[in-house]
């Protein structure tokens, strides 16, 4: 944490926060997750799944994994910051409200939705939509290897599982 200045809580869950980080170093502002998760073996192993899975996955339309660590008995997970916040806010009445008469580009709507996931859109600045949050993925030691397994806040819980 020390090489971090925390700018802003971005938002809040019963088990996560994420917060708006400045690097001390590089100058650059990041996105960073703090996990409250109750110390054991295997709570531990499911928390860090997130971090391996973000940081091998490279693709334009998911956030880019930085660094994660452990401090102050929480586990933190460093990525990208997506400046456009998430999607449900853009769209939300209160927002349309404050936009006036200001519509979305067609051809934003529809790149959205071919990009469309149920949950955790983040947009950036010029309207790009990224991906976050794998608390239900899980790494398989073979490609035949089937598991049920589930991590993160149930009331949350995306509808495939």
């Amino acid at each position: 944490m020390e090489n971090y200045n925390v700018l802003m809580v971005l938002g809040e869950g019963s088990f996560d926060r994420v917060l708006l980080v400045h690097n001390k170093s590089t100058s650059q502002k990041y996105a960073m997750k703090e996990i409250k998760c109750p110390k054991s073996v295997f709570n531990i192993e499911k928390t860090w799944n997130e971090s391996i899975i973000l940081a091998k996955t490279i693709h334009p339309n998911i956030v880019i994994y930085a660094v994660s660590f452990e401090a102050d008995g929480l586990s933190h997970i460093v990525m990208d910051y997506c400046d456009g916040r998430d999607l449900l806010q853009k769209i939300s009445k209160e927002n349309i409200k404050f936009q006036k008469e200001k519509l979305f580009p067609e051809n934003m709507i529809l790149k959205g939705l071919a990009q469309m996931c149920l949950e955790n859109v983040f947009l950036t600045q010029n309207g790009k939509m990224k991906l976050e949050d794998f608390e239900s993925a899980v790494l398989l030691k073979c490609p035949m290897a089937y598991i049920c397994s589930f991590v993160g806040n149930p009331y949350y819980t995306p509808p495939e599982i």
